[in-house]
């Protein structure tokens, strides 16, 4: 067994994501880092307030760190603490009205079934990473709608008559999974690509860059 400051440590780093706004916070810094006026935006809290989150999350290793010029940009510390919460949206959502998303609900699709999609002239690709991260590399024929645009601009970019398929950085990454629900909210036809980039690269296919 472990002692019991390790104990006592442990606590303390699962009390830093024991809120609902901090677990907020693990997911929009999923796919990049980000400054506090800019998290505040998202979230449509006070500055203060996010602040005194990123504070207890710092503080307890969730996050790190770096400054440029007059702000700061904080990141999660490692992918483990992605990992962890998705492992936690899956054993906590498990069997509620809020399913998480995998392969047993028909809404995941493998490599495979991605390449094969691709080549029916029914299917918008479409990659929910900011627009920096699209730019430096994606699948070829993907059009970007940053995860944050993607619910006003659905009505413009998206096709009820076509299947969605939407991506981004790896499985842990939540955009994704955010924007399948979104878009079964409006009730488009939607599948996600899980695996997301770091498969598709890893699997040796190119990456298009924007121009």
């Amino acid at each position: 067994m472990l002692d019991y400051y390790a104990y006592e440590s442990v606590a303390d780093f699962v009390k830093a994501l024991s809120h609902e706004k901090r677990l907020q916070l693990v997911e929009l810094l999923s796919s990049q880092e980000r400054c506090v006026e800019d998290l505040a935006n998202s979230m449509g809290i006070g500055i203060k307030s996010v602040s005194a989150h990123l504070r207890v999350m710092r503080t307890h290793g969730v996050l790190t760190t770096r400054k440029e010029g007059l702000r700061v940009y904080y990141r999660l510390r490692n992918n483990a603490i992605l990992e962890l919460y998705q492992h936690i949206l899956d054993v906590a959502l498990e069997g509620k009205d809020i399913t998480p998303l995998n392969a047993a609900n028909g809404l995941c699709l493998t490599l495979h079934e991605l390449l094969a999609a691709l080549q029916r002239d029914d299917v918008t690709l479409i990659d929910v990473r900011d627009r920096e991260s699209y730019a430096e590399g994606h699948i070829p024929g993907a059009i970007s709608v940053p995860i944050d645009e993607l619910e006003e601009a659905s009505a413009t970019c998206c096709d009820a008559d076509k299947l969605l398929i939407v991506y981004c950085e790896g499985y842990y990454c939540i955009q994704a999974l955010d924007a399948v629900r979104i878009l079964l909210a409006k009730q488009y036809p939607v599948k996600v690509y899980r695996n997301g980039l770091k498969e598709w690269a890893d699997a040796g296919f190119k990456l298009a860059k924007a121009s």
